[in-house]
């Protein structure tokens, strides 16, 4: 009875990880394309050049 508890485990567990770097490989695509566009704009003000990628960083690091 023990081994069907294990194979559910480890297909959750790969399912799992398979969930969450996709997330962070989407994420970090995407954060880092909006951050670039954000920062080249030259319209945009100088606090959201800066607040921008100080969230997108800040939220990378949480994520490791």
């Amino acid at each position: 009875m023990s081994e069907p508890e294990n194979k559910e485990t480890a297909a959750t567990s790969v399912g799992q990880v398979m969930v969450i770097l996709g997330l962070v490989l989407v994420y970090g695509a995407g954060g880092y394309w909006f951050a670039m566009e954000v920062v080249r704009d030259e319209d945009s003000p100088v606090w959201l050049k800066l607040g921008i990628p100080a969230i997108v960083i800040g939220f990378t690091i949480l994520l490791l």
